[in-house]
């Protein structure tokens, strides 16, 4: 009967997303851009709009690369996953059809298909790492990232803040007053430090919460109320307010920030381009799950080339506090499945189906980090911009992260460069009748047997599983 009642919701799951309609969008005109902020911001705000639209299914396609063609047709085919799916084109107007894109996502957010707060996040585009700040904005707060170019027409920010011809869309969270550098002396330590203490400060058992945020307040740049002189908003960052959502510490993304569009092209516009080795169409999935994002160096032996003032180690410093608070989430879900062990103790005695749904209530993946992204090794952090290689930086970077129970789903440049993984993930995975079901855990005495715990005369054996720090004893 269990079985069955399985089959029966993953057909009615099948269903639902078999019925859905898919909006398409071409983005492959940010690669004929000439400007590297153009091609930055668009392709960011476009990440943003995917990952909050394809939050619970599948609802938007970004058409980028020749690879996102061809996985179209594949899910499209007789009986393949959206076979019975209609898809609208949506693509239209003018600056490759960002305004229609913009409200695109405002429909579905009334149709309850994507949470959307109807606001931005704006960052200053001298500030890089804010560019980070309001990703993980979009995400958490359910805003869509913007760098303040008020100057040129044809920005994003002057197309859909300000021009009366655009949506005027108002500032929920104005960063670009924020995380200057003049608490610590670094410019990247003053913004993380800033962000985790907005998005990861919170309650050790808090569940991240993507809720949209009240913005009745929030005054549109360039209207009554809102001198741009100012550059505010009445949401103006500042500490950890009762109701700010939090992010997911458990997912992160580690991708180049706005340090990306400073850097001369080596190639020229297309297909080939630099412009995919800035893995920024990649945000959507860590947007869609409200994760976190960073741009930090692994070493604390030399300055990074993005912030070269910085007192020594500040990048590693900000990346431990990062991680830190992060994993101090995961021990919640970790702590959780140790005190459940007592239910798997007993689990030969038990019957194959029960001894299977034991094993699996007790492996608890999301307990880690997941970090999707990779050290920006061509323009930061490795020789020639920097002392260290390659690999070593890799490894160096495994070794902080592991850690904190970190791991990396490496998206790095130039291979790893896709679209459209927020909208991937909804892709039915194998039945669990095909899965291999996870081995059941040690016992404390089998750890000790091994060497791995150590059992003190007069204490009883345990674990601090878990902990940010600390000893196994």
């Amino acid at each position: 009967m269990k079985h069955f009642i399985a089959v029966l919701v993953a057909a009615i799951a099948t269903h639902i997303s078999n019925s859905s309609h898919v909006q398409v969008y071409d983005l492959t005109y940010t690669l004929a851009m000439q400007s590297n902020q153009a091609v930055y911001e668009e392709q960011a705000c476009a990440a943003a709009i995917a990952g909050l639209a394809n939050r619970h299914g599948p609802y938007l396609y970004l058409m980028y690369l020749e690879a996102d063609k061809f996985w179209l047709e594949f899910m499209r085919r007789p009986g393949a996953w959206l076979s019975s799916s209609t898809f609208e084109n949506i693509t239209s107007g003018t600056h490759g059809g960002a305004e229609r894109l913009v409200a695109s996502l405002q429909q579905l957010a009334s149709e309850e298909k994507a949470e959307f707060a109807g606001t931005v996040a704006l960052y200053s585009p001298d500030v890089h790492p804010q560019s980070l700040l309001a990703a993980t904005a979009a995400g958490v707060e359910n805003m869509l990232p913007i760098a303040y170019r008020p100057k040129d027409p044809t920005s994003l920010y002057s197309r859909l803040v300000t021009s009366p011809a655009g949506p005027r869309l108002a500032v929920g969270l104005d960063l670009t007053g924020v995380c200057n550098g003049s608490i610590s002396g670094s410019v990247k330590l003053d913004c993380y430090t800033w962000a985790a203490d907005r998005w990861l400060a919170s309650p050790p058992n808090a569940s991240a919460s993507h809720a949209i945020l009240p913005m009745s307040e929030s005054v549109p740049h360039g209207q009554a109320g809102h001198p741009e002189s100012k550059w505010k908003s009445k949401a103006v960052p500042g500490p950890v307010v009762a109701g700010t959502p939090v992010a997911d510490g458990l997912v992160h993304g580690y991708f180049i920030d706005y340090y990306w569009t400073t850097v001369a092209h080596t190639q020229p516009p297309g297909p080939n381009s630099d412009d995919i080795k800035s893995t920024v169409t990649n945000h959507d999935f860590v947007i869609s799950r409200g994760g976190f994002f960073w741009d930090l160096s692994p070493w604390d032996d030399e300055t990074p080339v993005d912030d070269p003032d910085q007192p020594l180690g500040s990048d590693v410093k900000a990346l431990r506090m990062i991680l830190d608070a992060s994993n101090r989430q995961a021990a919640v879900k970790r702590d959780r499945a140790v005190a459940e062990a007592a239910v798997i103790l007993d689990i030969a005695s038990k019957s194959e189906s029960e001894s299977e749904s034991s094993a699996q209530s007790l492996s608890t993946p999301d307990a880690f980090i997941h970090i999707s992204g990779f050290t920006p090794w061509y323009m930061k952090y490795v020789a020639p911009n920097g002392k260290h290689q390659g690999v070593a930086t890799e490894w160096q970077t495994m070794l902080i992260g592991t850690s904190y129970n970190a791991f990396v789903d490496a998206d790095a440049c130039c291979i790893g460069d896709m679209a459209n993984a927020a909208l991937f993930q909804h892709y039915p995975g194998p039945t669990p009748s095909r899965r291999f079901p996870p081995p059941a855990p040690p016992t404390p005495d089998s750890l000790v047997a091994r060497g791995l715990l150590r059992s003190t005369p007069g204490n009883s054996v345990r674990s601090n599983q878990g902990k940010s720090q600390g000893t196994r004893q």
